[in-house]
């Protein structure tokens, strides 16, 4: 039996939408990735008119937690972490989901605060972007979207209702009518006036998660999600308006034959892309620089923040 290697770490980041595996070797703030996965169980579907996650979603999430332990251990990870957010913040059964998920597979769930993941979600987006002094991060989710800045060596950030799973079971649950799309545009701009969460010096945006990279991905006409293209790609405003206008015309079977990354996505990109469009008008950014990492990353670098 082959001994754990004390520098290999492993994170899952569960969202609204998807389960994110990340084994990495961790020296200090530096990381050498070993593996990455991405599975899409969607534990927030209904979750958002019913207040539950599904019995289903119970399984499949342990499912996928199983899978992700083997990896890691075939790759001798000596710590297994997993990380819960907006789904598991809003769920009224969100306690027993956690308590499932250990009793049926040995790892506990840690959920993290809004205002944390944006946190996180800004050190691991721009790990090999830029200068962080320089740069806001957006980070849409499935439930939430965050947006952070550095301000005097502290980052300052925001957790916004606005996610592409949410939205979508608001708005566009049974019609993607132009009438729809100007409802949800107008809620996500009450949302941000009445938030009033202000950035309060000139930097350039960068983004994260599935909708952003989704973005490029369709922008680069890629019919396989390729990071090396997509890591670091900068999509203008008037592209994001172009982009969001070509797939409301699109059905959803459309959309999903756009490439083998849109597997479930089909149905929440156009919500997802409005919250981009909407939130680049708000604060008035002219582009945003895409990066594949992000949160998960972010957790990483900071696993001393959550030992016992």
């Amino acid at each position: 039996m082959q001994s754990k290697c004390e520098n290999v770490k492993s994170v899952i980041d569960l969202g609204t939408n998807t389960c994110l595996l990340l084994v990495a070797s961790v020296n200090n703030k530096s990381l050498n990735v070993l593996l990455e996965a991405q599975k899409i169980p969607r534990i927030g579907k209904n979750l958002y008119r019913s207040g539950l996650i599904s019995s289903e979603s119970f399984n499949e999430a342990a499912d996928i937690f199983r899978e992700y332990i083997s990896m890691s251990n075939a790759l001798n990870a000596s710590e297994i972490h997993a990380f819960g957010t907006s789904a598991l913040r809003d769920a009224f059964n969100g306690k027993d989901f956690i308590e499932f998920i250990k009793t049926n597979t040995g790892i506990e769930i840690k959920i993290i605060s809004g205002i944390k993941e944006a946190q996180y979600a800004f050190e691991g987006a721009l790990f090999d972007i830029g200068n962080p002094d320089d740069y806001s991060v957006l980070d849409i989710g499935g439930g939430s979207s965050e947006l952070s800045f550095m301000c005097e060596e502290k980052i300052t950030s925001f957790s916004f209702l606005l996610g592409s799973v949410r939205l979508k079971e608001m708005f566009f649950e049974h019609d993607n009518s132009r009438a729809n799309f100007d409802q949800a545009a107008e809620y996500i701009g009450k949302i941000l006036r009445d938030t009033d969460f202000k950035i309060t010096e000139n930097k350039k945006l960068a983004g994260v998660a599935g909708t952003i990279t989704t973005l490029s991905a369709i922008k680069n006409k890629l019919t396989n999600f390729d990071a090396k293209i997509i890591h670091k790609d900068i999509i203008a405003f008037d592209e994001v308006i172009q982009l969001f206008d070509l797939l409301a015309r699109m059905t959803i079977e459309e959309r999903m034959n756009l490439g083998s990354y849109m597997k479930g996505r089909g149905d929440i990109i156009l919500p997802g892309v409005l919250i981009l469009r909407e939130i680049m008008k708000y604060y008035n950014y002219k582009d945003i620089t895409v990066s594949v990492k992000g949160l998960r990353y972010g957790l990483m670098l900071n696993l001393t923040d959550f030992k016992n």
